[in-house]
């Protein structure tokens, strides 16, 4: 029987950050209201290679197409060529995109909690006066 393996990906917490380091980043918000507590990996970098797996086999199966409408000989290398990579281009297209709706949700979730975390903390700290206050209002 066949399986398919694919990764769910899931936000865990970090630990709690110590006085030092909320000082820093109290300090560094303060320098620069856009500072960034943690930056991650987005969902398109993340899925980068996938992404462009399924764009490459989804234009190769689209030149087949136009080859095909437009009457080329079944006979010509090219013809035969163009049908072999669009074919594979297609199957390629495919499984990509079978293994981007099976991995996608659990990482986009990932995403959005792992904002959502730093977003609440970037604003308890900017809501705080001391580090005791912090720990009170996030954790």
């Amino acid at each position: 029987m066949a399986t398919i393996h694919y990764t769910k990906t899931f936000f865990q917490s970090p630990s709690h950050i110590s006085e030092d380091t909320y000082y820093s980043i109290k300090q560094e918000l303060a320098k620069n209201p856009n500072f960034i507590i943690a930056e991650g990996e987005t969902f398109s970098e993340h899925f980068s290679g996938l992404l462009t797996i399924i764009k490459i086999g989804l234009g190769a199966s689209l030149l087949f197409v136009i080859a095909e409408s437009l009457g080329m000989s079944e006979r010509s290398v090219l013809f035969n060529l163009l049908a072999f990579c669009g074919g594979i281009g297609f199957l390629a297209a495919l499984v990509c995109g079978f293994n981007l709706m099976l991995e996608g949700p659990s990482f986009a979730t990932y995403v959005k909690e792992r904002d959502e975390y730093f977003s609440r903390m970037r604003y308890a700290i900017i809501n705080s006066n001391t580090y005791n206050e912090f720990v009170k209002m996030f954790y």
